[in-house]
């Protein structure tokens, strides 16, 4: 098995498992905190995502310069010295952020966000432990960054895999048997992440050679201007991703809030199937561009892309046309269901294309073209902002679920022919038809017409074993349609035949 297939393997199955419990953790959070306890998980994954934002592209720089090394493009001294310099930069900034959190918890608990019964105190306290916690994720982030460089992805996945089932099997148990409160939920999460940065830490100098480390800033001038790009580009994707929630949680009820925060929360889910691609192919394809070979980019290239396709379409396409009764299986909440499944299908949608350009963002990141992806962002928040500031405005959630759905389509329309001007100008084309369109129209077809013969009169049970049905079939039918995966599998089945 290469290298990258077995990433990609490990990816899948640890990604997969932490998607799985991070799911499957929801509704029994709901209902051991209430649902507007719950929204102040909402509050908390927009502040992680916000701090990962901020880490002045430190975590694809580390990525990127360790696969790099393993190439052989950087001497043992120069290595070390890079890894020790981001690390101090990163304890400094985590040290601003969890002040700037610990101070201004108070204010935003009385005046940016708004509550029905929770004390303002349990509030303000939640949001200083949701800081700390943020920040050690953010920590966490960068050594994995490093260790997704060196292709250890398979014990990188297993330990993620670990630490998320201790994350949601310990928090249950604290809400159950010692607190029923956000508090101790947000304060277990916060030894973990610690218990996490430490491992993550340990193993990332393990795999580092010998040398002295010392804080270099002519190593950290040598990448600022990829990192300035990635910091750039990750800031505006920040205000892109995560504005319509900021916007939501000021002017809808905190119970609210929390139902379009559980229809973003499934539908970012989907990245759970775009990420062990991308990390599995980025060290790849950043390594086929350092040797200039553009046949072998190519081809890594247009697989890459098949795949993301095959891994996304169908469970995307799912989501879209049968998300309430998906929903309605997941939290047992017929109510609940039916108000949240038109905002799921918007946010899906979005994220579908979405994560189909991420392999289009790495081939832009090996090359080390980051400046290309923030003037792209860029772009999109001038238009994005005031157009998501009226919709919400005139239509609530509804309205910015729509306007995230909107950008990502323009996105994949008009950028994509820019980026292809100048990397693999002839792989274009076949990127929208083969990659993309022929594998989207399949697979809606199959989802949309076996959809149509509706769950009524079916028990639970045999409604979950149709949906996945319809999503493996749906599936196999992407496969089909994808040309490279096609033969692949032809060239496989053709030697287990002709093997005596």
């Amino acid at each position: 098995m290469s290298a990258v297939n077995r990433n990609l393997f490990a990816n899948y199955v640890g990604q997969g498992w932490t998607a799985l419990i991070n799911l499957a953790i929801i509704p029994v959070y709901i209902a051991l905190l209430g649902m507007e306890s719950y929204g102040l998980v909402g509050i908390f994954a927009i502040v992680q995502t916000c701090f990962a934002a901020l880490d002045a592209g430190m975590t694809p720089t580390l990525n990127r310069e360790m696969a790099r090394y393993a190439a052989g493009s950087h001497t043992a001294q120069s290595i070390t010295d890079l890894v020790r310099s981001i690390e101090v930069l990163c304890g400094v900034l985590l040290l601003a952020l969890i002040c700037f959190g610990l101070l201004s918890a108070d204010w935003i608990a009385r005046h940016g966000i708004g509550t029905n019964s929770l004390p303002h105190g349990t509030v303000a306290n939640a949001l200083r432990l949701i800081a700390v916690v943020a920040a050690l994720r953010m920590a966490e982030g960068i050594y994995r960054g490093a260790i997704l460089g060196l292709q250890r992805q398979v014990w990188l996945n297993a330990s993620t895999a670990g630490l998320a089932t201790l994350r949601a099997a310990g928090a249950v148990a604290i809400l159950k048997w010692v607190e029923p409160s956000v508090g101790a939920f947000f304060a277990w999460q916060a030894i973990v992440s610690l218990l996490a940065v430490v491992v993550f830490a340990r193993t990332t100098h393990q795999a580092l050679p010998r040398a002295k480390a010392r804080f270099s800033l002519p190593a950290l001038s040598g990448v600022k201007g990829f990192a300035g790009g990635i910091v750039g580009t990750s800031l505006l994707a920040l205000a892109l991703s995560q504005f319509d929630k900021l916007l939501l949680a000021r002017l809808l009820p905190l119970e609210s809030f929390a139902r379009y925060s559980l229809a973003a929360t499934v539908a970012n889910s989907l990245y759970q199937l775009v990420n062990p691609v991308a990390q599995a192919y980025y060290p790849r394809l950043t390594e086929l561009a350092t040797l200039e070979d553009r046949s072998g980019l190519a081809s890594s290239y247009h697989t890459g892309a098949q795949l993301l396709a095959v891994a996304v379409l169908p469970a995307a396409m799912l989501l879209i046309v049968m998300g309430e009764p998906i929903l309605k299986l997941w939290t047992a909440d017929s109510t609940l269901s039916t108000s949240t499944a038109p905002l799921l299908a918007l946010l899906a949608a979005g994220c579908l294309f979405n994560g189909v350009m991420h392999m289009p963002y790495m081939l832009q990141l090996a090359h080390g073209w980051s400046s290309f992806a923030f003037r792209t962002n860029l772009i999109s928040a001038v238009i994005y902002v005031p157009a998501l500031l009226l919709a919400t405005r005139h239509h609530g959630a509804i309205g910015a679920a729509s306007c995230w759905l909107a950008l990502n389509l323009l996105v994949v329309l008009i950028s994509v022919p820019f980026m292809h001007r100048r990397l693999l100008p002839l792989e274009m084309g076949r990127w929208y038809t083969q990659d993309l369109l022929l594998p989207l129209a399949c697979v809606a077809v199959t989802v949309v017409s076996l959809g149509r013969i509706g769950l009524t009169g079916m028990t639970e049970s045999l409604q979950a074993a149709y949906l996945v049905t319809i999503g493996a079939m749906a599936m196999a039918v992407c496969v089909l349609a994808s040309s490279r995966l096609r033969h692949g599998m032809a060239l496989r089945l053709r030697r287990l035949v002709q093997r005596p």
